[in-house]
């Protein structure tokens, strides 16, 4: 190794601290967008999308938010993602524009609610998907009028403006991702198939996507249908609290499957973890049953920077104290 340094030194060429690269802000945001989209293909594309859902989802379950609108415009690859939430409280407080969509890790939600029970996948904020945007446009509907501003590779190029009057609240966010960053189109199946869980776990919010109504009143119970591969016999829900966490679980028997699927703040824990230990444990005394759990937990500890795996013992805890009752009380 030390005949390898003396020859590059030779050469001319010397190592120290002042070689060593370091990017700062939006500029390290796109040269290496794959650690912050997981890949520059079609599912970094989903990851980039993804991130303006997910502050959707915080606006409803902070129970401001009853409907989540996604157009997809093949003409441009653009995207429009609006909601009948609060909107942001840009006219009180312009500096929150540069917060949420210029500072990475700015530590904000698109709609200003904190904290924020929902965990996106890679938790990156909007301001990273800006930086990856050729062009973003927000507009915000508040009581006081209609506001809009115009980015450019995160960069702003129209500043908050007043447009106009509006009659009901809500913030859209108009987005093409930059081409020349990702590689792919985006894969409008797996989208859909994202919306689709985003519905079924949160069966009170209404989710449109390319003005089709995709969503899931049925909630937990028409996820665990869905996985019955016979003639379903009988069926259970149970929602309650317990350990400060809210637990629901949907159970499915249909005489032969046996399968469980598992959320911790709207992300599936497919690597598993103490909920779904808890669970096999539990169900293994009784017949094969299809079970779906999602937790709803204010500080998760994930293992892993994709937070497939959830080790909390407290959740697990949680998970069996509402599940061993609601199984007793049905089999009695």
């Amino acid at each position: 190794m030390g005949t390898e340094n003396d020859s590059n030194n030779a050469a001319g060429g010397t190592y120290s601290a002042a070689d060593i690269e370091v990017l700062e802000g939006f500029e390290a945001v796109r040269k290496r967008p794959g650690m912050y989209f997981g890949s520059t293909g079609a599912t970094g594309q989903t990851a980039f999308f993804s991130e303006f859902v997910d502050n959707v989802l915080d606006e409803h379950l902070g129970g401001h938010c009853s409907t989540l609108r996604v157009d997809y415009h093949p003409g441009d690859n653009s995207w429009t993602v609006s909601d009948d939430g609060r909107g942001l409280a840009l006219e009180s407080s312009p500096s929150a524009l540069d917060r949420i969509f210029v500072q990475l890790h700015g530590g904000s939600t698109l709609d200003g609610h904190t904290p924020h029970v929902h965990s996106g996948l890679w938790g990156i904020g909007l301001a990273a998907a800006n930086a990856v945007a050729e062009l973003l446009v927000v507009t915000v509907s508040r009581p006081t009028g209609r506001y809009e501003a115009i980015f450019r590779a995160g960069q702003i190029v129209a500043p908050l403006t007043r447009v106009g009057d509006c009659i009901q609240s809500g913030t859209t966010i108009h987005v093409r991702p930059d081409m020349a960053i990702f590689t792919e189109l985006p894969d409008l199946v797996a989208v859909e198939a994202h919306l689709d869980l985003v519905a079924h776990l949160n069966p009170r919010l209404r989710v449109e996507f390319c003005g089709r109504n995709i969503s899931q009143p049925g909630g937990l119970l028409s996820l665990a249908r869905s996985e019955a591969q016979g003639q379903i016999v009988d069926m259970l829900t149970v929602t309650a609290r317990a350990e400060e966490i809210d637990v629901d679980i949907a159970i499915v028997w249909d005489g032969q499957t046996s399968f469980s699927r598992t959320f911790a703040n709207q992300l599936e824990l497919s690597e598993g973890g103490v909920v779904n230990d808890t669970i096999e444990e539990v169900m293994s005394y009784g017949s094969p049953a299809i079970v779906v759990a999602a937790l709803m937990i204010q500080e998760p500890h994930y293992s892993g920077r994709t937070k497939q795996r959830l080790e909390m013992p407290k959740a697990g805890e949680a998970t069996r104290s509402v599940l061993l009752p609601a199984l007793r009380r049905h089999s009695a």
